[in-house]
């Protein structure tokens, strides 16, 4: 990290008590989905930032890193570093209607998003940093984040995933939150015959199914992923479910990776959290208000237990080779050393789970 990033810690104000009401302690997270056989493998609680030189906190960039200019989908939007932050325990992803400088502008360019010098709205897109299949990416597991988006036309909050290898959309995409055309989307993508043209399973409920508040209110969307399906919820309603026996990249006379699955095997994905404007399906953002915040409290990812349960025979004496804590750092090999809670334990009979507490 450089010397120009202070790590800080916010203290939640009274106003955005209602956000962590109720939150669930640390070792609940850790255990939530222990009994099913799944352990936490990533957290961003956003509790704690990092301050710029510029005075803004951010969030933690050894983890995030920012999409900058004018990026896809005819977005009215100009993505910057400036407009997410960390507060009183949230990102906050902001949209404004100001003019702001495109990046990506070419006085000679020919795409659409490099031949716009200004755009008149400023937006963020933010993803969790990786380099193919390293990095802050996963594969099957449970992934739920916790957000209160703004609805309305004009707005295209999104909560999404992109597979590490190939090119879209043969790596794989999944929305796990798009919101628009007053609408939650809920959509799985894969590759079709026809290079960048996506074959896609979609469902998109109507706000009308909806509670009336839905917008002042925080929501939990989730993704179970295992080697069957994948199933999108939102609040615990399944919004979709896509079989994999479907995501098949088909084979092309150009392609190199046909018959791929890129849901399956050792196939990784990423996260990206961004709030959109206008563009192909957001509507006219003139008609939007500003401006606008989209909430996230929480990124949570939970990944299978690998090793399953240990087979200890009687014959053999156990002999521990180390402890590693639940996000898979090691913490020692001596047990003597540890603070309470639950570590991943390694031995010479296999791999278990342990709970310290004194």
């Amino acid at each position: 990290m450089t010397s120009s990033i202070k790590r800080v810690s916010l203290l939640i104000a009274s106003a955005a008590a209602a956000v962590v009401a109720g939150a669930e302690t640390a070792e609940e997270i850790a255990n939530k989905y222990a009994e099913q056989g799944f352990h936490l493998a990533f957290q961003e609680e956003f509790t704690e930032g990092f301050q710029r030189e510029d005075g803004k906190i951010v969030p933690n960039p050894e983890v995030w890193r920012y999409e900058e200019g004018m990026v896809r989908n005819h977005e009215d939007q100009c993505y910057t570093k400036d407009n997410a932050t960390v507060e009183d325990g949230c990102l906050v992803i902001e949209a404004r209607q100001e003019q702001t400088k495109n990046p990506r502008y070419d006085k000679y360019g020919t795409n659409w998003n490099n031949k716009i010098r200004y755009a008149d709205y400023s937006s963020a897109s933010i993803q969790t940093i990786h380099n193919g299949k390293e990095g802050y990416c996963w594969g099957p597991g449970i992934y739920e984040i916790r957000a209160k988006i703004p609805v309305g036309e004009g707005y295209w909050p999104a909560i999404w995933t992109l597979g590490t290898q190939y090119e879209w959309p043969y790596n794989g995409e999944i929305d796990i939150m798009e919101y628009y055309g007053d609408a939650i989307h809920a959509n799985v993508a894969w590759g079709t015959s026809q290079r960048w043209n996506a074959r896609w399973n979609s469902r998109a409920p109507r706000m009308s199914e909806f509670e009336a508040d839905f917008a002042d209110k925080f929501h939990v969307w989730k993704m179970i992923w295992d080697e069957e399906s994948i199933r999108l919820y939102l609040d615990d309603r399944c919004l979709n479910q896509t079989f994999l026996n479907q995501t098949v990249n088909p084979r092309t006379d150009w392609f190199p990776y046909d018959n791929v699955n890129p849901y399956r095997g050792d196939h990784k994905q990423y996260i990206l959290l961004n709030l959109a404007l206008g563009g192909d399906n957001g509507g006219d953002p003139a008609k939007a208000e500003y401006p606008a915040r989209y909430y996230v409290d929480y990124v949570r990812v939970y990944q299978p237990d690998e090793a399953g349960i240990e087979d200890v025979s009687v014959d053999q004496e156990e002999k521990i080779e180390g402890f590693w804590n639940m996000q898979g750092v090691f913490c020692g090999a001596d047990a003597d050393t540890l603070t309470d809670g639950i570590y991943v334990v390694k031995t010479n009979l296999g791999v278990k789970k342990m709970a310290f507490n004194r």
